[in-house]
């Protein structure tokens, strides 16, 4: 999107990615119906790294000779935007094998173990507090609406909250007690 805006010279590196890949934006042109996404091969990885290849030299070339404030901008938020899918990719992954009978694993690492050290309980105060993004660079929308809130106070864990947390709480009747789960004052 960004190489055709702003570089006078760039050539798509092959047309057709312009509606295989392309399965929400109706402004782009042609798009694949949302419900039909799975159902389409997609090029082979060997393809795919050269595409890649070929608009990561192309965005060097144009981030290097026509860097605007626009462009900028642009740029910073195609980058978050692609981590997004990312993200999605693995997810949509993860979910794929969860439907394989034979439980393959993405990987053996344990990517919650280094992160989730530290016992005990973190207490919030009861006050007024400001939240949501209050800047003038990169957000996403769902964290604009700077604004002030009330909290009662309340303790939160200092470590990620792991699965096997989860099943704990669940074994143990957590969801019989609402007041676990349900905004209600003791």
């Amino acid at each position: 999107m960004l190489l055709k805006r702003f570089s006078e010279n760039y050539q798509v590196f092959d047309e057709s990615y312009g509606y295989l890949f392309n399965s929400y934006y109706n402004s782009l042109g042609q798009r694949i119906e949302r419900q039909n996404r799975g159902l389409i091969t997609r090029p082979v990885v060997e393809t795919i790294y050269k595409y890649r290849a070929h608009v990561n030299n192309a965005m060097v070339q144009l981030l290097e000779t026509s860097l605007t404030e626009d462009l900028e901008k642009l740029t910073i938020l195609g980058i978050n935007h692609e981590q997004q899918h990312q993200e999605l990719l693995l997810s949509d992954l993860k979910y794929t094998f969860s439907c394989n009978p034979l439980y393959p694993k993405y990987s053996d690492q344990n990517f919650i173990s280094q992160n989730n050290v530290e016992p005990g309980w973190l207490s919030v105060n009861e006050g007024i507090y400001n939240i949501g993004y209050d800047g003038n660079d990169f957000c996403f929308d769902n964290e604009l609406g700077h604004h002030r809130v009330f909290l009662e106070p309340f303790e939160i864990s200092k470590s990620l909250v792991t699965n096997g947390d989860y099943l704990e709480f669940v074994e143990a009747g957590g969801y019989t007690n609402p007041k676990y789960w349900l905004d209600v004052l003791d």
